[in-house]
């Protein structure tokens, strides 16, 4: 990845630029004088081009901000073309007004009143100002431009390997020696107790459970229809190993089930919610995963697990752990300062993770990931 533009890789262009520029200048000058016949001067060559370079170089920031207040782009022509066509003459004019009384402190002048010069030049000149005016703008529009992009790219590599250790620590929860043997012995159980068909379906669960957490096809944001796909592929383990005691309730608004959301999303959270719920009165760790619309924009996840007597407590004691960490972070790059993502006890209801996401919507279907 490259290295970020800088604002002393911003100077060095412009330098680089103006330097180019009072180059050129200096050149048109000496080929004039050479036309003309007369002695060519180095200091006069230099006090020539120096004046209106030097105010250039002045009124340079103004144009940037100027340029990034009114970027053109799709859409804005219209708007903001007729400004930067104002600051274009007022650019015009303070290089040559500026130039002109350079030259008068020069004694370059030889008498002439500094307004009649000025409007001389003015006219004379209006045409090369605004061309340098538009090419400056031009600058500073690329040079935000690969700004943005880099940055773009930025986000793009902190989202891969954000949802590389998602899928690390999914399939290190998930394949933990406790979790892994614990997933043997029960197949083992099944095995001796004759029971085939759970011994299949436990070990096709638990390979796809790793294909899934492997696959490196699988994007940042799918369908929620698809993640909890990818959910019930570990609640598929996690029903067979604790069917005495664990419930898992569903309620999924139809709507949202094409609305995208952070790929392994709701796993770390439905961990967190069994390995740390409380029981009801019937000895019953009862797992809610509700996943609705709240108005046209918004999409909320919750995942809640009720416990009797639990209160909200009076600070933030809490203490996030690996996945609830993981979560925040990629909620932050994925949509940032667009998200709301909070969790803790809630008196009535037990401990409540809630996610609030912008609803975006695939745009075509995604390709499954197997």
């Amino acid at each position: 990845m490259s290295r970020p533009l800088s604002q002393r890789s911003t100077i060095l262009v412009l330098l680089a630029f103006f330097l180019l520029l009072g180059g050129i200048e200096g050149f048109s000058l000496y080929l004039a004088t050479l036309r003309a016949g007369l002695p060519i001067r180095p200091l006069r060559l230099l006090t020539g081009t120096f004046p209106s370079l030097v105010m250039q170089m002045a009124l340079t920031w103004p144009v940037a901000l100027v340029s990034r207040r009114f970027r053109l782009g799709p859409g804005t022509w219209a708007r903001r073309l007729p400004i930067h066509a104002v600051a274009a003459l007022l650019f015009s004019a303070l290089v040559v007004f500026g130039s002109v009384v350079i030259f008068d402190r020069l004694g370059r002048l030889e008498g002439e009143p500094v307004p009649a010069v000025a409007v001389r030049f003015f006219f004379s000149t209006l045409a090369n100002q605004i061309v340098l005016y538009s090419m400056l703008v031009g600058i500073f529009h690329a040079l935000d431009y690969l700004r943005e992009s880099e940055q773009r790219e930025r986000e793009r590599a902190e989202l891969a390997i954000s949802l590389a250790e998602s899928r690390l620590h999914a399939l290190r929860s998930q394949l933990s020696p406790h979790f892994f043997f614990n997933t043997l012995n029960a197949i083992s159980t099944f095995a001796l107790q004759g029971r085939p068909e759970r011994v299949g379906d436990m070990v096709g669960a638990l390979g796809d459970l790793m294909r899934a957490s492997l696959d490196d096809r699988l994007p940042h944001e799918v369908p929620l229809r698809r993640e909890l796909e990818l959910l019930d592929l570990y609640l598929e383990i996690q029903r067979v190993r604790f069917s005495d005691w664990l419930r898992i309730e569903q309620q999924i608004d139809r709507d949202a089930l094409d609305v995208l959301v952070p790929s392994l999303v709701l796993q770390p959270l439905v961990e967190n919610a069994i390995a740390h719920g409380g029981q009801d009165e019937h000895e019953i760790n009862r797992v809610r995963i509700r996943c609705h619309l709240a108005g046209p924009d918004a999409l909320v996840l919750e995942i809640e697990n009720p416990a009797p007597g639990v209160e909200a407590p009076s600070g933030n004691g809490l203490r996030m752990g690996v996945g609830l960490r993981n979560t925040r972070a990629r909620l932050e790059q994925l949509h940032p300062d667009r998200h709301e993502f909070g969790f803790g006890p809630v008196e009535g209801r037990g401990f409540v993770t809630t996610i609030r996401l912008p609803v975006r919507r695939a745009a075509a279907p995604v390709a499954e990931v197997p």
